[in-house]
């Protein structure tokens, strides 16, 4: 493919397998294929003029779809807003207290982009890649408005709603989240004598919500939780730890605070719900895999990226 890239002049890119569970690597790739489609679509082409493979063959039929192109151009705009919300949640240096803002600032532009397409970064003009020639102009592929208009409301805006609803509702304890930012030292202040209030209504949100039982729901299954943590206890140790983390962990960052605790022994024994806190709270954050919903909509719409993957 390196080949036909540089005679149509598009930049040599590789083109990748997307992974199931993580929206960078799948913004990634199909940002790849956007880039070197026309390449895509002739290279699968020569495939099959050569051996006579039929899955090539397909592929390069698929590729020059109108449906196929439409979702490529709306998925770089998406997969973009949304891996900027998974980058932001899977940094070093997050702040737990900034989430539900960013969680917000997110579905805003998804919402923006569902509501106003011409809002749009890619899939505004996703239409010219079959008017113009470096593209797939030369094959004369006739779009019509009912064409647009039909994807829009069939697959364009019920996507992207399922992406908020699915953001939402992995989200909707971002108040949770922001809690946790007491572990963060830089909250700290500047004053022990402050100390004896710091993270008390924090604490107390933390401890409402793992120190009751949940709903949880599993297959055809539901049933109550067990509570993870026991308020008194963990005020008791809170107590302790946050005048720990002023004398020992002032200077230091949320995720070194978190992995002192986790692989620290003799921390570990002492604040066995501390650590149960955090590992819950941080692990819960840091996923936010693709919805099946959405992947379905993708599915019978004929773009699945797995299927134009090039490893």
């Amino acid at each position: 493919m390196a080949e036909i890239e540089a005679v149509l002049n598009t930049p040599e890119i590789k083109v990748t397998k997307p992974s199931d569970t993580r929206w960078l690597a799948r913004e990634r790739c199909v940002r790849a294929v956007r880039q070197v489609l026309p390449a895509l679509v002739k290279t699968f082409k020569e495939i099959h003029a050569e051996s006579g493979d039929a899955e090539a063959y397909g592929l390069s039929v698929l590729l020059c779809t109108y449906k196929f192109v439409a979702c490529l151009y709306m998925l770089c705009d998406v997969l973009h807003t949304v891996a900027k919300l998974q980058g932001g949640l899977q940094s070093k240096d997050l702040d737990l207290s900034v989430v539900p803002v960013m969680v917000q600032t997110t579905t805003g532009r998804l919402r923006e982009l569902k509501d106003n397409p011409s809002s749009s970064t890619w899939f505004k003009d996703h239409s010219l890649v079959f008017s113009d020639p470096a593209q797939l102009g030369e094959l004369d592929i006739e779009i019509t408005e009912f064409d647009k208009e039909t994807f829009i409301q069939t697959v364009y805006k019920p996507y992207i709603q399922s992406v908020i609803d699915h953001i939402t509702s992995r989200m909707r304890s971002s108040d949770v989240f922001s809690a946790y930012s007491i572990f963060n030292p830089r909250h700290l202040p500047e004053e022990e004598k402050n100390l004896s209030t710091y993270g008390s209504e924090e604490l107390e949100l933390l401890t409402n919500y793992y120190g009751k039982p949940q709903t949880v729901s599993f297959q055809c299954t539901t049933g109550t939780s067990v509570p993870d943590v026991n308020p008194e206890q963990t005020e008791a140790e809170w107590k302790i730890f946050r005048r720990m983390m002023f004398t020992k962990f002032k200077n230091s960052t949320a995720k070194e605070v978190i992995n002192a605790l986790v692989s620290n022994t003799t921390l570990g024994s002492a604040f066995p719900l501390v650590i149960l806190a955090n590992k819950y709270g941080i692990l819960y954050l840091s996923q936010l895999p693709p919805s099946s919903g959405s992947s379905a909509i993708l599915t019978t719409s004929g773009l699945d990226t797995q299927q134009v993957a090039i490893s």
